[in-house]
């Protein structure tokens, strides 16, 4: 980004059976600048890739990692530092109540330790966040029914009633049903959020894309949203509440972000104008007011 104009520098393009599922930075090699994680599903199973930019052209540093990666900002800087790996689970795509840290290590990200997360885990949509203010960052996430937790280890301290979330990425997986009859079954993916204190009132807030499904009830499996907005999660003294800070956009919100730039910090907001079958476009909104 030059200013307020995103140019193109580079692209990655991924094999012709491949599913783009998600992709995020973070500060993965220790060196300098930033990694790319591509999460990818082909054939039956993930396969990860980590990029690099390095002599003026993204390069892969790592392919074919077998685990949905997500990037966490686990000290509230606003750069993504620790990486977490659920495995694939046969069954329910996402591995029930498991997840690991994974780390730099002679030259590849490698499995350190079992993480402690909620039954109800899942490796997207995912957050840390220091909402209390007691400097204890908490786990942020979206559910596979689009409701928003917070969990301080196995403890659950809050469940949005409203959907949050939601979009158009999904792994289709191939499961054998009754006959031997084989047929598809989606895992929808959830948006990321940006972590920020929005007020200055020690508290850290989350922000979060949240889209509106108009054909849910109509067609069994498929997401048709009529638009979406982006709404902060915060905390005080009278507890949990979830705000919209936008006007509803004519599109999906795909992504939310906050980049701390030297002049100002700026608010951009992903928003994607297309159709369920594809092509259409998509804007970039940035905002100079958090």
């Amino acid at each position: 980004m030059a200013g307020e104009q995103v140019e193109f520098i580079d692209e990655y393009t991924p094999g012709v059976a491949a599913k783009l599922l998600s992709v995020q930075c973070a500060e993965i090699d220790k060196n300098p600048g930033q990694e790319v994680i591509v999460n990818q599903y082909i054939n039956n199973g993930l396969d990860t890739s980590i990029l690099t930019y390095r002599n003026g052209h993204l390069q892969a540093l790592q392919e074919h990692i077998d685990v949905l990666l997500v990037a966490l900002d686990s000290d509230g800087d606003g750069v993504n530092d620790t990486v977490w790996g659920q495995a694939y689970d046969l069954t329910e795509f996402f591995a029930t109540g498991r997840a690991a840290l994974y780390a730099f290590d002679n030259g590849k990200l490698r499995r350190q330790e079992r993480v402690e997360v909620p039954r109800v885990f899942r490796a997207t949509g995912v957050t840390l966040a220091d909402l209390s203010g007691d400097g204890k960052h908490d786990l942020v996430m979206i559910d596979d029914s689009r409701q928003l937790r917070v969990y301080r280890g196995q403890q659950q301290l809050y469940k949005s009633s409203d959907r949050v979330g939601g979009g158009y990425s999904v792994a289709e997986v191939e499961r054998e049903g009754t006959s031997r009859v084989r047929h598809k079954v989606p895992y929808f993916l959830e948006p990321w959020m940006a972590v920020a204190d929005l007020n200055g009132d020690g508290h850290q807030d989350v922000v979060i894309p949240r889209n509106i499904r108009s054909l849910g009830g109509v067609l069994p499996n498929v997401n048709i949203y009529s638009g979406g907005d982006v709404v902060v999660l915060a905390y005080s003294e009278f507890g949990y509440n979830l705000t919209a800070i936008t006007p509803q956009f004519d599109g999906v919100v795909s992504g939310v972000a906050i980049l701390r730039l030297r002049t100002y910090p700026a608010f951009v907001v992903a928003v994607s104008q297309g159709t369920l079958t594809g092509g259409g476009n998509s804007l970039l909104l940035i905002s100079r007011r958090l």
